[in-house]
């Protein structure tokens, strides 16, 4: 303490000493305190390129081509793909998709994208435009060659004048993909089944162990509506056993405030408020257990999010009515009122009445 206060008292001196003699004590236009900056690549606070449609697409093909090169190496883990996907995603325009959808749909569309590229290729590098050309022919949007993908200038907001695949094509890549799913991969720079693993693989990431069969047998890899059998499998098993966790706590809890009513002469709910609790919560764990971990994709994925959303706040609207239920019975016992009196009634009246 004696300490702290010294070196206090010491800069503080320092600082009366420096206004007095009139010179700052750091020193202002020197910079040689400051810390150096780290170079460009090794930074991975760095965004991706992003200044014209030529480093848009490299962008979004180079962090995919690392993506799919991590994933296919068994000494990486999958979870080493999660920052260069991240910036394939930053190519995207996602202005127009739910906050709440917008990491998975992001990821899911620059995969997508990728597929279609693998597939039906780009023009030379040279002939798509680069900064340069951008600011000479002052373009603001330019497609790729016999596609409709299209790229487009940000005109406002935080990422103004960045070049993006605009909302559009974010919007119609599951259709572009469906489109020339069977086509084949071009020879050369494709990343074959980029997509299919993403999907494959449980958590974040990209593994390709889980697409080339090597950790299920292949009818568990098979597909039903976009997902994989073992999805499907994994999901049922999560909520059916959240349903019947939930349906057995609030059967226990029904059947202890019965007890407790024959021994006490009045009802208590608290039993029934844990068990609502509990079922909460474990929506909320299967919802977040299919979305990231089983990680359905695509509409499915919304749908069942959608639905885990209804079931939510349908649980929470049952628990805050069983609270507000209690909450008037308790002033009633505390300020030892008549259960029958007309000032009860109105208490449980008026608590009712708020809670809807």
């Amino acid at each position: 303490m004696l300490l702290r206060c010294a070196l206090r008292g010491l800069l503080g001196g320092l600082l009366v000493l420096s206004a007095l003699l009139g010179q700052p004590l750091l020193a202002e236009g020197t910079d040689h305190w400051l810390p150096t900056a780290i170079a460009p690549d090794a930074n991975p606070l760095r965004p991706p390129d992003t200044s014209s449609p030529r480093a848009t697409i490299e962008s979004l093909v180079l962090n995919l081509d690392r993506v799919y090169l991590i994933g296919k190496d068994p000494e990486q883990p999958g979870r080493e793909t999660i920052r260069p996907l991240r910036r394939a995603v930053r190519t995207l325009d996602l202005s127009e998709v739910p906050r709440a959808f917008a990491d998975s749909v992001g990821v899911e569309v620059a995969l997508l994208l990728k597929e279609v590229i693998d597939r039906v290729g780009l023009p030379p590098y040279s002939s798509i435009p680069d900064a340069e050309q951008v600011e000479r022919q002052a373009l603001t949007q330019w497609r790729i060659p016999n596609t409709e993908i299209l790229l487009q200038q940000v005109q406002e907001g935080p990422r103004a004048e960045s070049w993006l695949f605009s909302t559009d094509t974010v919007d119609r890549a599951e259709d572009f993909f469906a489109s020339v799913e069977d086509l084949p991969y071009l020879p050369q720079g494709s990343t074959p089944g980029i997509y299919r693993a993403y999907t494959l693989t449980p958590g974040t990431g990209i593994d390709f162990t889980w697409a080339d069969n090597q950790a299920l047998p292949p009818w568990l890899a098979r597909e039903w509506l976009g997902q994989a059998v073992w999805q499907w499998l994994a999901a049922a098993v999560a909520v059916i056993s959240a349903i019947v966790i939930a349906l057995l706590a609030y059967q226990l809890a029904r059947r202890a405030e019965r007890r407790a009513k024959a021994q006490l002469g009045r009802e208590t709910r608290w039993r029934t408020m844990a068990a609502l609790v509990l079922a909460l919560l474990l929506a909320v764990g299967v919802h977040a257990l299919i979305g990231w971990q089983i990680n359905f994709t695509g509409a499915m994925l919304q749908t069942i999010a959608r639905i885990f959303v209804v079931i939510e706040y349908s649980l929470l609207a049952w628990l805050v009515a069983v609270v507000f239920s209690r909450i008037p019975e308790a002033i009633i016992r505390s300020r030892r009122l008549r259960s029958r009196g007309i000032d009860s009634q109105l208490l449980r009246l008026g608590f009712s009445t708020s809670s809807l």
